[in-house]
């Protein structure tokens, strides 16, 4: 139950900034919820592959480019 009420706390953090980028102009508005737990889990999925891999360091543009293929060319 604490994890869960991290990783939800952690998505409402992400929320709120999305939210303030979006009253500024900086983020188009959309969902802020939706986008927020994509952040998340793009982010925990980025930790997941790193740790998995053995990565001391990660290309964000090649993880980018590979998550990209696969939702939306791909699938």
């Amino acid at each position: 139950i604490f994890c869960r009420e991290k990783v939800i706390e952690y998505i409402n953090v992400i929320e709120e900034i999305i939210e303030e980028a979006q009253e500024i102009g900086d983020i188009k508005k959309c969902n802020a919820e939706v986008l927020a737990s994509e952040i998340f889990s793009l982010t925990c999925s980025t930790l997941i592959y790193k740790r998995k891999n053995g990565n001391d360091q990660i290309n964000i543009e090649k993880i980018y480019n590979e998550y990209a293929n696969n939702l939306f060319r791909n699938l």
